[in-house]
Formats: C-alpha cells, structure tokens, sequence
C-alpha cells in the first residue's frame, strides 16, 4: 500500500487515483462530481474525488488507496438511495470524502440455468442490456424483471 505524507496534500493521492483507474474514470471537478455528491432525495456536499473502478481488483485497489490515505468512503451505486448513506451530507466532515461509484462494475453472471444470479455491486434493477445479453438470445426485459423478482423473493424465502 501507497504511504501519503501530507494529510492536506492530496496531489500524490489523486495521482495514484489516476494511475490505478485512469484519467477517465476519476472526477475532481466540482461541476463534474455535482451529480454523485447530491443525494437522490436528500443531502448533499462536498467530496475531493469520484471514482469509478472497472473490475474487483481497481476496486481494491481504490479501497486500499483511500484507507492508506485516511479519507472517508462513500460507496454508491446509481445514487438512488433514500438515507443519504452514499452522498455526503454537508460539509463538516473532519477528513476527505472519496466517493466510489460501483456503476462500472456492471457485470450479470446467470449460474445454474438461471437458478441463481451473480451480479457485481453496479448492477441496476433494470439492466436490460448487457443483462439480457448475458441470459441469451430472445432473452428481454420481462425476462429480466421476472429473473430479479425471482432473486429478490428468493433471499425473503430463506
């Protein structure tokens, strides 16, 4: 893990942002990073970065930066939540907020002849695309809906 020595120095932190996702997949601009720090319904504020890693180990990676660099972790995915879990919420924070958007880490495995389901943090309730895609040819949204209702309901019924 990467050492940062000045705790209010972030550049040899966003660079090694930079160097594990690319310049692509990180946000520092404020009017860029302004829809991933307001909250769906509620809360909103400031964060140094937003990231978006593109497969488990970026992931990692990202997660060990932050923790080496002592920021806070906001993990999020579509930024739909209603408790303001996954966006700041003002500006009184006594650290760097980093917020990690999932929504890369898109990926739908259907195990078993679609019995059960391994989807990847960024995977949206309706992801009809690559989702379909990964059930087969003439899969479609229904098929899809009904594949999430049976998921859903499934971890009820245990």
């Amino acid at each position: 893990m990467m050492s940062f020595e000045q705790p209010h120095d972030n550049t040899d932190f966003i660079n090694e942002l930079t160097r594990l996702v690319g310049s692509a997949h990180l946000l520092t601009d404020a009017a860029k990073t302004a829809r991933y720090r307001k909250g769906f319904r509620s809360g909103q504020g400031d964060a140094l970065a937003v990231v978006f890693p593109g497969t488990l180990l970026e992931l990692w990676r990202v997660l060990s930066a932050c923790v080496a660099a002592d920021k806070i972790i906001l993990m999020q995915a579509a930024n739909t939540g209603l408790t303001e879990g996954s966006t700041p919420n003002g500006n009184d924070y006594d650290r760097d907020i980093v917020i990690i958007s999932t929504l890369r880490l898109d990926k739908l495995h259907l195990l078993d002849k679609g019995e059960q389901v391994l989807a990847y943090p960024g995977t949206t309730a309706l992801f009809p695309g690559k989702s379909a895609e990964a059930a087969g040819p003439g899969a479609a949204l229904g098929d899809w809906l009904i594949l999430y209702w049976r998921v859903g309901n499934w971890r009820d019924l245990q």
